[in-house]
């Protein structure tokens, strides 16, 4: 029975978040080493400025900061798009599976037609297509225990 799922770690567009480099900590992981390497060496403080005039490049360590805040705001932390949360806190497929009250894409009469124009060939979602299918032939319930033995056999979206 569906309503006995725990689909907090299925996603709208068949990702399963167990698997998922964001969740395993990626990019959050090395992110926060280099940042507490940075403050207890004193990196920024010390060696930047005396380095800057041997390796000019250490100008931009601003820009370089910046782009790892953004990196961890993004990929830092993801709650799952159920609880209205996701990578990509705009994702289409995530607001329209929310307004048809479905569980997955693989629930969607437009799947299922193949006339889903952000899963078609072309779209830009298109690379769920085949966790979709295996939900649509398997059913939640079984592509979850699936998903759960695959990653217990060390299965990762990233290879990892």
């Amino acid at each position: 029975m569906v309503n006995d799922l725990n689909l907090s770690n299925v996603t709208f567009c068949g990702l399963y978040c167990n698997e998922c480099w964001v969740r395993k900590g990626a990019f959050s992981d090395p992110i926060t080493k280099l940042n507490e390497s940075i403050k207890k060496h004193g990196v920024k403080e010390y060696y930047l400025e005396k380095l800057v005039e041997v390796e000019p490049v250490f100008r931009k360590f601003d820009v370089f900061e910046e782009v790892l805040n953004a990196m961890m705001e993004r990929f830092g932390k993801c709650d799952g798009c159920r609880s209205g949360g996701g990578v990509d806190p705009s994702c289409k497929l995530q607001a329209c599976a929310m307004e048809k009250e479905i569980i997955t894409c693989a629930d969607c009469e437009e799947f299922k037609a193949e006339t889903c124009e952000l899963l078609g060939e072309n779209g830009p979602f298109n690379w769920c297509n085949s966790n979709l299918k295996q939900i649509e032939r398997l059913g939640v319930k079984r592509w979850i225990e699936v998903m759960d033995e695959m990653g217990y056999e060390g299965y990762s979206y990233t290879g990892e």
